[in-house]
């Protein structure tokens, strides 16, 4: 038998400076977490690099020297992102 869904599912909202490592968190106050149905993460980052787009993956994922460095930290270990950032161009 089927199962469907029911439209009541879980929501717990987290803030990015209480979930990421602190030396790349204090570059993104204002993102986060949104946890969904204890399943589905999707962060939300106050901030992401237009240029180069697509942001390359970040070399190192525990520190940040800038607040670019810091976006494709979390960028690159995050499933699901969205920002207000204008940009992802269409080639």
């Amino acid at each position: 038998m089927k199962e469907y869904p029911e439209p009541n599912y879980s929501l717990r909202i987290r803030e990015l400076l209480n979930e990421e490592q602190p030396e790349v968190a204090r570059f993104l106050t204002g993102g986060w977490l949104l946890t969904i149905n204890h399943i589905v993460d999707v962060t939300f980052l106050p901030y992401l690099p237009i240029s180069p787009w697509p942001p390359p993956p970040a070399v190192e994922l525990d520190v940040a020297h800038d607040r670019d460095e810091a976006a494709r930290v979390v960028l690159s270990a995050s499933m699901q992102v969205t920002t207000p950032t204008d940009g992802g161009g269409t080639d």
